[in-house]
């Protein structure tokens, strides 16, 4: 609690800062809405951005059970657990809190493959960011390293990026007998030992399935295609000079992967801050003002999932997801 506390404080402090020095103007979120049909096919990007991640989740928790999970009951989940992370203390809660409910749909999950679900989804969801952001820079090096030598800084920085996430997808499909080499490693680790080279072996489950890795792959490139073309539709109409989509596609995913990391909530005041230099970086004035309005449109998104948790005959609180989470930790 006092963690998530100083997070709103960090947040609030940056976002007040913003707005005194006149960095942060809220009315361009109204104006937005006037600017033509723009927004609207926005929300309904990240409307589909969030049926797409549902069923990638859908595929890595059915990597573990031969029967399928119906999709009609992983959406809702998923989008009771943004709900909760949008609007509960703590990163964490709204994944404690859709873990419970597949708990309920499934019981035979174990739940360190419950969590590490949760990560592996993250994962490739970040790998998709990655690999969109590093084939753009492929095909439009020349374009945009000739921009600027911050932007070619960038540029090479999203190869690195690019790299590594591949590394990752690689690394899921490592043969037997390199897993096994690992796995004796973690185990001569004092205490934790066991419970790191379980955790792998779950991590390493979906590796057995290439083709439905690759999916996962695809869908998450699709969703933050879909993600990022609805940054471009809201903030769009404010550029003082047309600005591309693939210009944006190579400079917004390095401030989204910083929103991702738990420092506010919900990439609060950081993201205003980090989104202030990057649009400046391509000439675009009012950076903090139009990743604001992104943010607010996602904390409507999110919103939506109020619904399916009122619907839902069980609910469950947030003392069991803290219970499940100390028991899980």
């Amino acid at each position: 609690m006092i963690s998530s506390i100083l997070k709103f404080v960090f947040a609030g402090a940056i976002i007040l800062w913003l707005f005194y020095s006149g960095k942060l103007d809220f009315s361009l979120f109204v104006k937005t809405f006037k600017s033509g049909n723009g927004p609207y096919f926005a929300i309904l990007f990240y409307i589909f951005a969030v049926v797409l991640s549902s069923y990638r989740w859908k595929i890595i928790l059915e990597a573990k059970t031969i029967d399928p999970l119906p999709f009609k009951k992983i959406l809702p989940i998923n989008w009771i657990g943004l709900f909760f992370s949008t609007f509960l203390p703590g990163v964490v809660t709204g994944d404690v809190v859709k873990l419970l409910y597949i708990k309920d749909l499934h019981k035979n999950f174990s739940k360190t493959y419950l969590l590490t679900s949760i990560f592996i989804d993250r994962i490739i969801g970040l790998c998709g960011l990655l690999f969109l952001t590093g084939f753009i820079s492929i095909i439009k090096y020349e374009a945009l390293t000739s921009l600027s030598p911050e932007i070619k800084t960038l540029v090479h920085f999203n190869f690195f990026l690019f790299a590594g996430s591949m590394g990752f997808i690689v690394g899921l499909f490592l043969p037997l007998e390199v897993k096994n080499f690992f796995y004796s490693l973690l185990i001569r680790v004092p205490k934790i030992g066991e419970r790191l080279k379980s955790t792998l072996e779950q991590a390493w489950l979906i590796g057995q399935f290439k083709l439905a890795t690759l999916k996962c792959l695809f869908i998450s490139i699709l969703a933050q295609l879909l993600g990022i073309t609805a940054i471009w539709l809201l903030t769009k109409p404010f550029y003082p000079s047309p600005v591309s989509l693939d210009l944006i596609l190579g400079v917004v995913p390095i401030g989204l992967i910083t929103v991702a990391i738990p420092i506010s909530p919900s990439g609060a005041g950081v993201g205003h801050l980090i989104f202030e230099k990057i649009f400046n970086l391509i000439g675009v004035p009012n950076g903090a003002s139009l990743f604001n309005i992104h943010f607010l449109v996602l904390i409507l998104v999110n919103l939506f999932g109020v619904i399916p948790y009122i619907l839902f005959g069980k609910k469950h609180s947030i003392d069991e997801a803290e219970k499940f989470e100390e028991e899980t930790s």
